[in-house]
């Protein structure tokens, strides 16, 4: 078998002959080399490549991130002003609701106040008539007017039965009564009282005070609420008419139920 020599120059010797077999096993480690420096490169630039893009992700990412911050930031802005806007609405919606309750409670209380005055009314409709008594109501009050000629004697404070039946219509309407205070007020005319009067009722104001009484405690017997109920003794003090003529004089001698907004006291 032929063998062949290369001759190579080291170190600036010459004459030197390596084998062909040798120089191809260099040669060949060399490329190895060459191609595992080449792997590394491409390698290097692949993660180089990866790494760019994960980069690009991430700075992708923070700037989605920082997006969202801002969104969620608005977000919660948008959410904070809508619950401002529902607690508004919600305060809105109790004021009128409270309202409505003392508007229904209004309501109830007139309805109640027309009811009372239009059964007094009713029931005492023959004596309104026959004119000895009157039923008026102005703003919050109601007033029942009786004569006391339907009531009383002259000079008396006793209450007449054709008194006490005006009085038992009037008691039913009144017991039925629960947030009114019930007045009952006793007038007379002018006309000093009668000297054998005298001893029972010094003056007029003892003969108001006594007649407003006893209408007092017949409408408490006829279970009218006490707790409701005071008797005012006005006298002559407080007319209704002059007392000059026969006609003032009989319209002053009264006895006046009046029913006003119960105070609490």
């Amino acid at each position: 078998m032929t063998r062949s020599f290369v001759l190579i120059l080291v170190g600036g010797l010459t004459g030197c002959v390596v084998p062909a077999s040798q120089f191809r096993m260099q040669e060949l480690e060399t490329k190895k080399c060459y191609d595992a420096l080449e792997n590394e490169n491409t390698s290097k630039k692949q993660l180089e490549t990866a790494l760019q893009e994960l980069q690009a992700s991430m700075e992708a990412l923070a700037a989605e991130r920082l997006k969202l911050s801002s969104e969620k930031g608005q977000l919660e802005e948008n959410v904070s002003a809508l619950e401002s806007t529902v607690n508004a609405k919600l305060k809105e919606v109790r004021q009128l609701s409270q309202r409505n309750l003392q508007l229904e409670s209004q309501q109830a209380v007139l309805a109640a106040k027309n009811q009372t005055y239009e059964d007094l009314v009713s029931s005492l409709e023959k004596e309104m008539k026959d004119k000895l008594i009157e039923v008026r109501r102005q703003g919050q009050r109601i007033t029942v007017n009786l004569s006391d000629r339907i009531l009383f004697d002259s000079g008396k404070s006793d209450l007449k039965d054709s008194g006490l039946e005006a009085l038992k219509k009037i008691s039913v309407v009144l017991a039925k009564v629960k947030d009114r205070r019930i007045d009952v007020e006793g007038h007379t005319d002018d006309v000093p009282i009668a000297k054998d009067l005298e001893k029972q009722f010094a003056t007029n104001w003892e003969l108001s005070v006594a007649r407003a009484t006893n209408v007092v405690r017949f409408l408490e017997a006829q279970g009218v609420n006490a707790s409701h109920l005071a008797a005012v003794g006005k006298s002559q003090f407080w007319p209704a008419a002059s007392n000059a003529t026969k006609n003032g004089r009989q319209l002053n001698r009264r006895i006046e139920i009046v029913l006003s907004p119960w105070d609490g006291r």
